[in-house]
């Protein structure tokens, strides 16, 4: 193992236990041996902030807003000045509102270059697929606002099942396995290591005896260890048969911890559920994630001129230039101040006048890589599976099957068959017709659900994000390592340089800006954000 992950500690000492429990088995047994032990300190959470915007008063107050781009960020700015009395104009390049948020359902058009597609799943309130955002983190509060003050219905997502499958053509014969046996068996294993390890200790900080007794106590529970401390299997992984009228017999245990670190899932999405924006609960809007847009497009005074698209900008002391181009022909906007949510890495592409420093920044960001799969099924045999929402795991290129959460018990529904966000799989993803990446879809699905996948397949549709016109990826990142084509979110400062306003007329938002890229959350901070300083360095000079 690498040193830099793997530094000199004393065995037997607490930073030790936690350390070697990490490595094994995640954060989830770190938390719960600490908590064990009475390690955890109490913490109390912390309240989101709530906008105060005030009404223009004065004079020389800016009135004349416009907004480039009708995604999430720009629909919440829009919205916001509105009802405060700004006049506000909302320019869309698409002849559709909401940006990444877009649910499919039958007639929705996808407008990807070179693929072009228009829905053709069956007309019914549940059969639909959202090609964006799908699911809203319980700590997603600004979002959840929102839906609360809009009267939004909401249900439950069910992002984590246990009885969903994982499968790797390099691990168990190639064969599905249950979720629930894979994370029971490398509890049990791991748990079995851990005792063993408590006995080999020299302690720079001793355990005391009643540590080694709560210790022992834990782990046993925690891998349902048998009385020797030897793991033999356990309820937790499921029944092979029996459990109602009849005695349940176990699921046989794996063969051993070495067969389940042979697959990626205990690498990733074993602890995926863990993070911050993907532990239960979750909701969604009932009917499909656009209901969010629609919302708040049916609350604007001024309809967003969709088909418009911005050519150029320039930014000066007293207001913003806005060249466009429409239907109508070339045109010029003046306005007092600009929220713009456009794509980053398309900005650049604009004549504008924006800071050098500002320029480069832009011309840093790519487009991120994401695609997507959705299929309508003609029977919902995942529910006879015992399968009712939650996501199946795949090491091939389209990773990921999710099961949906709404229209239970009904005639049909509609998986997402497949969800890409790898760089290089997203490459070889977008690079297939549409035909290819559904049959790609079908092929990972028959893995897991054999013999019933494609006979139960009707129809189906794709959208590779980097590929679809005016938006040319999914949000903006800025590359770690631009051969390797990876983007991460540690370009803080790239990120808070770009949310500064230029000449505090020019105000940068969306997700892309955002330290929850591809999230709605992260797209409504910055609008909230931006609009803050607005208030505070705009509006209350001019009062």
């Amino acid at each position: 193992m690498n040193s830099r992950w793997s530094p000199h500690l004393s065995p037997g000492t607490r930073r030790w236990l936690l350390l070697r429990a990490g490595i094994a088995g995640g954060s989830a047994i770190v938390y719960g041996l600490a908590s064990q032990l009475g390690w955890v300190p109490e913490v109390s959470a912390q309240p989101s902030s709530s906008l105060k915007l005030s009404s223009p008063s004065g004079p020389t107050c800016p009135r004349k807003i416009v907004v480039i781009g009708a995604g999430l960020s720009g629909l919440v700015v829009a919205y916001e000045l509105e009802q405060r009395g700004y006049e506000v104009t909302v320019l869309e390049a698409s002849d559709r509102v909401g940006g990444r948020n877009l649910t499919a359902r039958r007639g929705s058009v996808i407008d990807e270059l070179g693929s072009p597609q228009r829905c053709a799943f069956d007309d019914k309130p549940h059969l639909y697929f959202n090609c964006g955002p799908a699911r809203i983190p319980g700590t997603h509060q600004r979002v959840l606002q929102y839906c609360r003050a809009f009267r939004i219905p909401l249900e439950t997502f069910i992002n984590d099942n246990p009885n969903a499958y994982v499968q790797s053509e390099g691990f168990n014969n190639g064969e599905p396995m249950r979720r629930r046996q894979y994370l029971a068996d490398t509890k049990g294993f791991l748990a079995e290591l851990a005792f063993k390890g408590l006995g080999q200790s020299r302690l720079e900080e001793p355990l005391s005896e009643e540590d080694h007794h709560r210790l022992k106590a834990f782990v046993q529970q925690y891998g349902d260890l048998d009385a020797n401390m030897r793991y033999r299997g356990t309820d937790r992984a499921g029944f092979i048969r029996g459990g109602v009228v009849q005695p349940g017999v176990r699921n046989h245990p794996s063969a051993g911890i070495r067969e389940l670190i042979n697959t990626p899932y205990g690498y990733f999405p074993m602890h995926f559920s863990e993070t911050e924006s993907q532990f239960p609960a979750m909701m969604q809007p009932v009917g499909g994630m656009d209901r969010i847009i629609d919302a708040f497009v049916a609350r604007l005074k001024r309809p967003v001129r969709t088909g418009t698209v911005v050519r150029g900008i320039q930014v000066a002391a007293d207001g913003v230039q806005i060249q466009m181009v429409n239907k109508q022909g070339s045109a010029q906007l003046q306005a007092d101040i600009c929220f713009s949510c456009m794509p980053g890495h398309l900005v650049n592409g604009l004549e504008h006048n924006f800071p050098e420093t500002y320029r480069k920044l832009l011309g840093a960001m790519r487009g991120v890589k994401l695609s997507k799969v959705g299929l309508q099924m003609g029977q919902r045999f995942w529910e006879n599976d015992n399968i009712y929402g939650g996501i199946s795991w795949s090491d091939r290129d389209l990773l990921q099957i999710w099961y949906p959460s709404q229209g239970t018990h009904g005639e049909k529904g509609i998986l997402l068959g497949g969800y890409v966000f790898d760089h290089h799989a997203n490459e070889r993803v977008a690079n297939m017709s549409v035909t290819k990446r559904i049959e790609h879809a079908l092929d990972m699905g028959e893995a897991i659900h054999p013999g019933r996948y494609r006979r139960h397949f009707e129809v189906g549709l794709s959208v590779a994000w980097h590929r679809y016109n005016h938006l040319l990826g999914c949000g903006s990142g800025f590359p770690e390592d631009p051969k390797e084509g990876s983007f991460g979110v540690e370009a803080a400062e790239e990120k808070f340089q770009l949310r500064r306003p230029i000449l505090g007329r020019y105000y940068m938002i969306g997700d892309q800006v955002s330290f929850l890229h591809g999230w709605q959350e992260g797209a409504i901070g910055t609008a909230h954000e931006a609009l803050s300083h607005f208030q505070n360095h705009q509006v209350k000079s001019c009062a």
